[in-house]
């Protein structure tokens, strides 16, 4: 019998509030049915880490994992050595240090935003009201991409559509 969890994975940061809002946004998950969900992390939150993750959901019997990377873009080449670690892709589009993770679970791997739709309107829906003139305003979306050949265009396409999206909301 199948038992799913969802393992969200973060870069990871020494600040203590960004860890923390991460873990409020998967608190404030609304799943239609309830399912075990971690936070695993890339890198600087000891005993949190993605592998911590993994094994979290393992030990409460899950045989099938949804991972979800919380980034903003499939251009980044953490979301590529992340993929190919947990074995959700065969080898990775850039040479990696990342060792493979142990995992028995079945990996059901997500992508990052990019340029869904929905995130346009969750930022739309956040800075409307501090609009007046929209036609005259703009929004500076603050974020890096990758120097990588392949990466660098990934996050340039994403960001581009994201634009036009953003654009369309506002007429």
């Amino acid at each position: 019998m199948k038992k799913p969890g969802v393992l969200i994975i973060s870069h990871g940061s020494q600040e203590q509030t960004w860890v923390e809002s991460v873990d409020d946004a998967i608190s404030r998950l609304n799943l239609p049915v309830p399912l075990p969900v971690e936070a695993g992390f890339l890198e600087l939150v000891e005993g949190r880490l993605i592998q911590d993750g993994i094994d979290r959901l393992e030990a409460q019997g899950v045989t099938d994992i949804l991972v979800v990377p919380l980034f903003v873009s499939s251009g980044s080449t953490h979301v590529d050595e992340i993929e190919y670690a947990i074995g959700a892709k065969e080898t990775p589009d850039r040479e990696t240090d990342l060792e493979s993770f142990d995992v028995k679970a079945r990996v059901h791997f997500g992508y990052p935003v990019d340029n869904d739709p929905d995130i346009a309107v969750m930022v739309w829906d956040k800075v409307r009201l501090l609009s007046q003139q929209p036609e005259k305003e703009t929004i500076l979306l603050v974020g890096h991409g990758s120097i990588h050949d392949g990466f660098r265009e990934r996050w340039e396409a994403g960001i581009s559509s994201l634009q036009s999206v953003c654009r369309k909301l506002v007429v």
